[in-house]
């Protein structure tokens, strides 16, 4: 994504200091479809995780979307020259993706075919699966350990 700016930037001839309200535009364009990629705190996070009892969780197909759509729009921020980190959006593609991922196991594994008789192996929440992959993004983005996460989160 970086490369494609910088890119439009030499061809275009749009002075540097329009990029980063060329950026803010189009994410704001994007989050009208997708509201839920703009950062509002942990409620975000908290709506991801569905950890609010009364808040109907998404489905893994919008899960999946909403990774995509965040990482690209990360990526445009950053290219832009927005400022921002790492870490909220660390948080929102970890708990999007495990979620997604939790859901889709334990469709996979309630729906099988009686033949295999996958119904008796244990699934973890979709919750669960969403912690552990924030985890992993700690490790592999922010250089955290991944030991100290799990002691975080436990």
């Amino acid at each position: 994504m970086l490369q494609i700016v910088e890119n439009i930037q030499t061809t275009s001839g749009v002075p540097k200091s329009a990029f980063p309200v060329l950026g803010g535009l189009l994410v704001g364009l994007v989050a009208l479809a997708y509201p839920e990629i703009l950062y509002r705190g942990f409620e975000n996070v908290d709506i991801l995780l569905e950890s609010r009892p009364l808040v109907k969780g998404l489905s893994a197909d919008l899960l999946l979307q909403l990774v995509a759509v965040k990482i690209v729009t990360t990526s445009l921020c950053r290219a832009s020259g927005l400022v921002g980190g790492y870490y909220a959006p660390s948080l929102f593609i970890g708990a999007a993706t495990g979620t997604a991922y939790g859901k889709i196991v334990s469709y996979i594994i309630s729906h099988a075919d009686p033949i295999f008789h996958l119904s008796i192996l244990e699934v973890a929440s979709p919750q669960a699966y969403g912690l552990v992959c924030i985890c992993i993004l700690f490790e592999v983005v922010l250089h955290v350990w991944i030991s100290e996460c799990f002691i975080i989160e436990k």
